[in-house]
């Protein structure tokens, strides 16, 4: 049963950065950290370090965010919300409710914007209830007030389980005339191969229509499809692409086996019929299994999460996550035509070390705004990035970081009028924190 946490969170801000007078960039882009933040952590086992969730913005320029306490061994604690004017000074700020534990990756509000997002004067965050289904909650944009939820369980065919809505396998996205689209992957077996599901409701939660089989045939793998992505056209037809990730096994052995990816993505009319299904390969590996670790080589590209974007030439571009072969993970984009046919690809990566997105968003030339923060072995301060991408793949970057303290950017946003938000939170070296941070900065990264 769903406790409300009556608690007024006091969120003061300790931090924010004061351009000198001879700046050449816009007096309204800031760096804005809010810190000492007082937790209700008494009834669970939790830790003082904050996890961030993800960053939107309404019409007028205000933003929302989600917050958590992090506790021992993945428990997530409280949901708290935020909403910002376009300064970044706190209008209200929300604790709520705990939720059913699974891993760090199952609360509400995770690290990843396919999750949150602002609809007309309604926020929309996916994530488990506290019986440990997937559903959507509720909350009003003007005072924060939870509002309701949408189960999400009805959306399944029957006998079918909800594989995964979250980390990069399914989310919610804005669709045309306010409705939303939900999307995921399910199994009518335990442990069995996955399916895409794919669902358009209204901003009250009514099933306008799903569908879940797909004319890709898996040919007896034994992982399964997901969804991974959408995006609407803005022809006004209603039609849209579907971005799947399909994996495949073969030369299954005792302990081995062959896995390889594709790309699938799904043209798909305004009622969820297929018009056109192309493909690209995404990575191939072969796995090493044995009684107590999975070993991973022979590496020639591993792509696990993708975002497509129109690109203002024509065609699309995708953004995608991929492990190298020495097992670091790189972001690869890839330029394509308009039947996903590759005509470029560029890398964005670090040497000696991995970077991952957080978060991905387009502006309004189309330039596609990238959120990443870095996962080095070596122990030091950790660094984020804001890497902005031109439709030719030319790629400017701009290393986000403190020297005594490591920033995780948790979500990116643009907002109606041209700046890029991002958010996080702080730690540092050695110590757990619980400081949370704004970026705003203008079309070209600046702030």
């Amino acid at each position: 049963m769903n406790r409300i946490i009556i608690l007024f969170i006091a969120l003061c801000c300790i931090a924010a950065c004061k351009k000198p007078l001879s700046s050449p960039y816009p007096s309204d882009t800031y760096f804005r950290a809010y810190g000492n933040i007082p937790l209700d952590i008494s009834n669970g086992n939790y830790s003082d370090y904050l996890n961030a969730g993800p960053i939107v913005s309404d019409p007028t320029g205000n933003m929302y965010f989600s917050y958590f306490p992090r506790g021992v061994n993945g428990i997530s604690g409280p949901l708290s919300l935020i909403k910002a004017d376009k300064n970044g000074n706190i209008i209200w700020n929300k604790n709520y409710f705990s939720f059913t534990t699974y891993g760090e990756a199952s609360f509400y509000g995770n690290t990843y914007s396919d999750n949150f997002i602002c609809n007309g004067q309604t926020l929309f965050l996916l994530g488990l209830d506290t019986t440990g289904n997937w559903t959507i909650l509720k909350f009003n944009c003007s005072d924060g007030q939870y509002i309701g939820q949408v189960p999400l369980a009805g959306l399944l065919p029957a006998n079918g389980t909800v594989g995964s809505l979250w980390f990069g396998t399914g989310g919610i996205s804005l669709a045309t005339q306010g409705n939303i689209f939900v999307y995921g992957s399910y199994s009518q077996t335990a442990g069995g191969a996955t399916s895409p599901v794919l669902s358009l409701i209204d901003p009250q939660g009514n099933v306008t229509w799903t569908k879940s089989n797909y004319p890709d045939s898996l040919n007896g793998s034994s992982d399964g499809e997901y969804g991974s992505c959408i995006y609407q056209y803005n022809d006004g037809s209603g039609s849209f692409e579907f971005g799947t990730l399909i994996g495949r096994a073969y030369n299954i052995t005792a302990d081995s086996e062959t896995i390889s990816t594709t790309m699938v993505f799904y043209h798909m009319d305004n009622s969820g019929n297929v018009l056109q299904e192309d493909s690209m390969l995404a990575g191939t590996n072969v796995f090493y299994l044995n009684t107590y670790v999975t070993k991973y080589y022979n590496w020639t590209g591993y792509i696990y999460r993708y975002f497509v974007f129109p690109s203002p030439t024509g065609g699309f571009i995708i953004v995608a996550d991929e492990w190298d072969e020495y097992n670091y993970m790189r972001i690869k984009i890839i330029k394509t035509g308009i039947s996903f046919v590759a005509t470029d690809s560029t890398y964005i990566s670090i040497a000696n070390g991995s970077v991952g997105i957080t978060g991905v968003a387009q502006e309004a030339d189309g330039t596609i705004a990238v959120s990443a923060t870095e996962n080095l072995t070596v122990m030091k301060n950790v660094f984020s990035f804001l890497y902005e991408i031109k439709s030719n793949l030319a790629v400017t970057g701009k290393q986000i970081g403190l020297s005594s303290q490591s920033l995780y950017i948790s979500g990116i946003n643009v907002t109606n009028d041209g700046y890029i938000l991002m958010n996080g939170q702080m730690q540092d070296y050695g110590l757990d924190t619980n400081h949370l941070f704004i970026i705003k900065a203008d079309g070209n990264g600046h702030y």
